[in-house]
């Protein structure tokens, strides 16, 4: 897609493959791969398309998705699921325009001033998942009750530059010093979900649904908008 002014494109690839076997009369596997890889532009909404940064590059790429179903019939109404997946994305930012912001202190706030650097920015994310579910039919109702358990590595580079001559901040930064921040991070995310359902056919026109489910995570405060920010919030 060339998009609707300057630098506006994006070009994207997608390719997935979706298996499923019926290894016994019981028993199923399911399997589903995909490979993703995109390139862009600047593709915000702007009022002012004069606006558009034009020096904004973007590149992501997701390879392999991967995820394996198992399923197993105990007896008629009583079935196990088993569902593992792997997620890999690597999500990569070049800018040349790049704004920031430089707050004037002496203890306090006493102002900003604004400027442009050049950012190179690079995130890899692994995500690991696996969710187990009992399915339960017992006349009117079909209970569900499964967990479901996430734990990723989130590696972040964040680098910033003046541009040729020190022209983003001369007042602030050493022109000597081409990096203004030089920023690497390593976090983690964890999630544990644990739930429970029942879909209830009152009627044959009437299906009600009730459950409880509880969600704890564990995730990066700041690892996508520069300047990421080190630490874990729960």
């Amino acid at each position: 897609d060339p998009g609707l002014r300057a630098n506006n494109d994006i070009e994207q690839r997608q390719l997935s493959l979706t298996i499923k076997q019926q290894l016994t009369p019981q028993e199923s596997l399911y399997a589903f791969v995909a490979n993703y890889n995109a390139d862009g532009g600047d593709l915000f909404q702007r009022y002012y398309q004069t606006n558009a940064d034009t020096g904004l590059r973007t590149h992501e790429q997701q390879e392999p998705l991967l995820a394996i179903g198992y399923h197993h019939e105990w007896s008629p109404g009583f079935d196990t699921l088993l569902l593992v997946g792997r997620l890999q994305d690597t999500f990569e930012v070049k800018d040349t325009n790049a704004p920031g912001t430089a707050l004037l202190t002496d203890g306090t706030i006493d102002g900003f001033d604004r400027g442009s650097f050049h950012q190179n920015y690079k995130s890899d994310t692994v995500i690991y998942s696996a969710e187990l579910q009992e399915l339960w039919q017992a006349g009117p109702n079909h209970f569900i009750f499964g967990t479901r358990f996430q734990y990723g590595n989130l590696k972040t580079e964040n680098l910033l530059t003046q541009p040729e001559g020190g022209a983003a901040f001369p007042t602030y930064f050493d022109l000597g010093a081409a990096n203004v921040t030089n920023q690497n991070s390593e976090s983690h995310l964890e999630r544990v979900s644990v739930y429970a359902y029942d879909l209830w056919k009152a009627l044959d026109s009437l299906q009600l649904i009730g459950g409880i489910s509880y969600d704890w995570i564990t995730f990066p405060k700041d690892f996508r908008s520069d300047p990421i920010f080190n630490g874990q919030q729960t």
